[in-house]
């Protein structure tokens, strides 16, 4: 029964921000059509390359705060006075490092121009990035603090309230300034999700931003743990970004910037496809793993739960996906981006494997294992610049795919290989029964749309799918009774 109302609760999660993620999404995609009309492959290159550098900047800006306040806040759910102390250190500390990092892009901004663009007619981009930097480092911390006191709806609209204000100031920009908007187009949606943020954050701490510097260095010497494991997290999250940010750089070098446009957009699809399930069963994950994580009987027990229940929901997205790949492409940008479907299909099947090692590797931000998550930070990175370079230099964009999945089939051996090493984690037969049947499924699907019979491969690919669907609705029922949580939620709405 336990373990039933686990299920339960994962999915009611990732119902409620999976909806708000849905829109999101589609907020998203919708605007990279308008960008990808109005400015090409070659825009969304320049935009691509923007936008990395500021995911770098406030990766490396927010010190891993947004991550070890989550764990700190969760675990100190039964006392509030203490919490409500970690809640103002976050607040005010994140205002400084926004204007600290802002003013370090404003610094290097002739020489990033330089390093991303081999001139400096970028220079002044960089500097205007600034801002947006400032509005998105504060923006994270206040959706961590909503995150760390469980506040799940209000996460929700914060992403349908800042998605669907973005979207109109964008198409607006678009169309007044074609490729010159880009910039503008950045600011203006971070500051829009930094209102959205503000306000719901403050509906539950109105607690200043600003603190007089003296009493934010004690409050610093007071929160040394918090700092310091923060760090120990963000390295393996900056690491990450720089391999990204070297290896788009490099793509840039190597080939043309509308190379770089296609390789954005189509890890743009991929991120923005599955975000439907990572951010929503993230967000309610982390906190429940940093609850439970010295325990770890119960911590193996959430993960197979977490493994289970993300398979499920991701097994359907893959299979729609993988069929209709050439149709969303050619919906969500133009005819030209077309060469990246093959690209695209790697990748999604990468993703089976993705959600498994998603699961497994959370437990260590958990634990605050600061060495593993080093080591493991360090192989994976350099192996995923290896393999998108030489992906690249082989086969091109569907390289890149290829790559994709190469790296998230070793991504899940190795994490579930230190995992049993050193936690005693191990999978159950349900999730052998789940996740082997799903890889079945997926593959057959996948092998079926290279086929020369244009019909031959639609029919076995639909079904195929159609097979999953029901495999899906199957395994929901037993393992939360789906009939009932579906009947519960039909008398809420009647009754």
């Amino acid at each position: 029964m336990e373990s039933k109302n686990a299920y339960r609760s994962i999915f009611k999660t990732t119902s409620i921000l999976g909806g708000a993620q849905v829109f999101s999404i589609v907020i998203a995609l919708l605007r990279s059509k308008m960008i990808a009309f109005f400015i090409g492959a070659a825009g969304l290159g320049v935009l691509g390359l923007f936008n990395t550098t500021l995911e770098l900047f406030s990766t490396v800006g927010l010190l891993g705060i947004d991550k070890s306040g989550v764990k700190e806040l969760s675990f100190r759910e039964t006392d509030n006075d203490k919490q409500q102390e970690i809640l103002r250190f976050i607040k005010s500390l994140g205002l400084y490092l926004g204007v600290l990092c802002g003013l370090c892009l404003i610094l290097l901004s002739k020489y990033l121009s330089i390093l991303v663009f081999e001139n400096t007619n970028y220079f002044f981009g960089f500097i205007w990035l600034a801002i947006a930097l400032f509005f998105k480092i504060l923006t994270q911390l206040n959706i961590a603090i909503l995150q760390g006191i469980r506040k799940m709806a209000e996460i929700a609209k914060i992403t349908l309230w800042g998605s669907s204000l973005g979207l109109v100031v964008s198409a607006i920009l678009l169309y007044w300034y074609d490729i010159d908007a880009i910039i503008p187009m950045i600011i203006v949606a971070n500051v829009v999700m930094f209102l959205a943020s503000y306000y719901y954050q403050q509906k539950e701490n109105r607690e200043s931003y600003f603190t007089n510097i003296s009493i934010l260095v004690l409050q610093i010497k007071e929160h040394k743990q918090l700092l310091s494991l923060g760090f120990k997290l963000s390295i393996s999250a900056i690491m990450h970004m720089m391999a990204v940010y070297a290896f788009q750089i490099y793509l840039s070098h190597v080939s043309e910037l509308e190379i770089v446009g296609y390789y954005i957009a189509g890890m743009a699809i991929l991120n923005y496809y599955v975000t439907i399930v990572f951010n929503a069963m993230g967000t309610d994950y982390y906190p429940r793993l940093a609850a439970i994580h010295e325990d770890n009987i119960k911590v193996t027990l959430a993960i197979r739960e977490q493994v289970v229940m993300g398979v499920l929901i991701l097994l359907p997205l893959i299979m729609i996906f993988v069929v209709f790949t050439p149709l969303v492409v050619r919906v969500l940008y133009t005819y030209d981006f077309l060469v990246m479907v093959n690209m695209l299909r790697f990748g999604v099947v990468g993703m089976l494997f993705r959600i498994v090692s998603w699961s497994i590797g959370y437990v260590f931000i958990a634990k605050g294992d600061s060495k593993i998550f080093l080591k493991t930070a360090v192989l994976f990175n350099l192996l995923f610049f290896g393999l998108n370079a030489l992906g690249f230099y082989f086969y091109n964009l569907t390289g890149l795919g290829i790559a994709f999945l190469v790296h998230y089939i070793i991504h899940f051996l190795v994490l579930y290989f230190i995992a049993n090493k050193k936690y005693g984690f191990s999978f159950d037969k349900k999730i052998y029964e789940i996740f082997g049947i799903s890889l079945v499924l997926v593959l057959l699907v996948f092998f079926s749309s290279f086929y020369d019979d244009y019909w031959l491969s639609y029919v076995i690919m639909l079904g195929g799918a159609l097979i999953s669907f029901i495999f899906v609705l199957v395994q929901l029922s037993k393992i939360m009774d789906l009939k009932e949580v579906f009947l519960k939620k039909i008398k809420r709405w009647f009754l």
